[in-house]
């Protein structure tokens, strides 16, 4: 896990890495009595408020406007039907350590010169120290119907993105007896970027215990230029892809669903053309991007 942490003052950034807090932080005895303040209560938010309470901070604020806490990695084992996705789901209180304290609220705005946070009810939070992880939100509406194919019970078309519709994804791929399946990964830098080949080469696995994996066009279309970012892993992917016969389009971004007619659009990223695909099943990556406050409070870079 990765997340920003802005310095009182003089606006240095550091990175948790895996949770582990560096020493440049905790380098004094007056920063345990410091306010740190962490904006979203996810996995990130809810390990870096115990981890700092037990290297010695004791004045910890999460920031997180829903009541309930989501475990998302089960979702990927949720929507392929090895698990039950009620058990990614926790009261908030319940996940949070009892020495933090919780505002139930949205983040407005972060004003990092005051090292003040604008709250949607009209509060003012102040800070000593800013810990930013409230994740990415998704943008199933960047993609022309997308959303009324994830609401059709019919459409073929799953993700499991989303808490809402894993139970659709676990019946998607279980139902599917054959015919042409496409997984998809958008241009825009997501969270979790191995869950959207996680699902693929789950379901992959299962056509072959059900014996219709020969019946099965299975394909990637992804808008990168290989199968992951990091070319160790990449190369492995790329030689177990080719071992289970997945086709593989690179550079190709979704564009557009067509649940009616069961057709996908994909737009090449070198020359702007587009590709119609037809579907039997389509499980979709949303493209995402920060929450808006974050482009609009000085603490992000325009990219």
């Amino acid at each position: 896990v990765d997340m920003r942490m802005v310095m009182k003052g003089s606006m240095k950034v550091c990175r948790i890495n895996r949770f582990l807090i560096r020493k440049s932080f905790l380098s004094s005895s007056a920063d345990f009595k410091h306010h740190v303040v962490i904006i979203g209560g996810g996995t990130a938010g809810v390990g870096s408020s115990i981890q700092l309470l037990q290297n010695g901070i004791k004045l910890i604020t999460v920031i997180e406007p829903s009541p309930v806490h989501y475990y998302q990695p089960l979702w990927t084992l949720a929507g392929a039907g090895l698990q039950d996705i009620n058990g990614s789901v926790r009261p908030m209180g319940s996940v949070l350590p009892n020495k933090a304290k919780w505002v139930q609220d949205s983040v407005v705005s972060i004003n990092p010169d005051k090292n003040q946070i604008a709250l949607s009810k009209g509060d003012i939070v102040n800070y000593d120290y800013l810990v930013i992880a409230c994740g990415l939100q998704l943008r199933w509406d960047k993609i022309p119907g997308l959303e009324k194919a994830l609401e059709k019970g019919d459409s073929g078309v799953c993700s499991i993105y989303t808490y809402n519709y894993c139970n659709k994804t676990r019946q998607v791929l279980s139902e599917f007896n054959g015919g042409k399946a496409i997984f998809t990964m958008p241009v825009t830098p997501i969270k979790c970027a191995g869950a959207a080949q996680k699902i693929m080469w789950l379901f992959e696995e299962q056509t072959r215990e059900r014996g219709i994996r020969s019946k099965s066009d299975i394909s990637y279309w992804a808008s990168g230029a290989s199968m992951f970012g990091v070319k160790k892993y990449s190369d492995m992917l790329e030689e177990e892809r080719v071992n289970r016969n997945i086709p593989a389009h690179f550079g190709y971004n979704l564009i557009q669903v067509d649940s009616e007619n069961k057709k996908a659009v994909f737009q090449n990223s070198k020359d702007g053309s587009t590709v119609e695909e037809s579907y039997d099943l389509l499980h979709v990556t949303p493209p995402m991007s920060p929450p808006a406050f974050l482009s609009t409070s000085g603490v992000s870079t325009s990219s």
